[in-house]
């Protein structure tokens, strides 16, 4: 019996072992293709990017890539004096079965050109084969600026009527007031976008908070979940054909308080 459990308790560790070295593996060959890259490595490039290799690449407009237009992409990028400063990956989600592995994450790109440092952020999508002792990257999606790539935005620590989130890439405000009759919260608002956000709802069911409205032909529906006194949960879904059809978690946005 001592046996057995001692076999059982090496599996049981084993297991879970294995899996983050998997994981540390994916997060080499991530770096060294992205790195690669920005230095027009070839050699490497040829070794994990495979000749059907292909890519996707823009948020509205996707515009596809074979390995051809990578290589030419790095030539580019070397040929205009530009230097890679640095690449960091945040939020990373694995899912891997048997010799393919899926790794979606969010990406900053800091370069510097004629002096001047800009970064580029979005959502990567990558998938890795493995061949021999080698996670080949045969497939992956950018999405330049997505929904779903998670940047630090600093606010105002109120829960008032007025409440604005700001960021170099766009302003947002609205107003809410409270109908006693129907106890909803009425919500209108702007972004820098342009128009108004039509007029919407916010309720709550003691446990979660939700909120519904309209800007420029999308509906959103919003929940607010986790909430605890310092930080809470924030997921929409969004239809683009009046609620017939949703986009599950199609923003999501983890807040927590920093100052008081």
């Amino acid at each position: 019996m001592k046996t057995l459990a001692l076999v059982l308790l090496v599996l049981s560790v084993a297991e879970p072992l294995a899996a983050q070295s998997v994981e540390k593996q994916l997060v080499a060959a991530r770096d060294t293709v992205w790195r690669a890259y920005f230095h027009n490595d070839t050699a490497l490039l040829r070794r994990y990017i495979p000749p059907a290799a292909a890519t996707a690449e823009g948020s509205k407009e996707m515009r596809w890539n074979t390995r051809s237009d990578i290589m030419d992409g790095a030539r580019g990028f070397a040929n205009s004096k530009a230097r890679l400063i640095d690449v960091k990956f945040s939020d990373s989600q694995f899912s891997i079965a048997g010799h393919s592995a899926l790794l979606r994450s969010n990406y900053a790109v800091i370069v510097e050109s004629g002096g001047r440092r800009d970064t580029t952020r979005g959502r990567a999508t990558e998938l890795f084969v493995r061949q021999g002792s080698t996670w080949v990257n045969p497939y992956w999606q950018l999405e330049q600026g997505a929904v779903g790539a998670a940047r630090e935005i600093p606010l105002p620590d109120t829960l008032g009527a007025n409440f604005a989130i700001g960021d170099t890439a766009k302003m947002a405000g609205n107003y809410r007031t409270f109908d006693p009759k129907r106890r909803v919260w009425q919500m209108i608002g702007s972004s820098s976008d342009g128009g108004e956000i039509q007029p919407g709802l916010t309720w709550s069911d003691g446990r979660s908070r939700y909120a519904i409205q309209r800007n420029h032909g999308v509906l959103s529906r919003i929940r607010y979940v986790s909430i605890e006194a310092d930080s809470f949960l924030w997921r929409s879904d969004v239809s683009t054909d009046g609620g017939k059809t949703w986009l599950l978690d199609a923003g999501t946005m983890e807040a927590r308080r920093i100052a008081k």
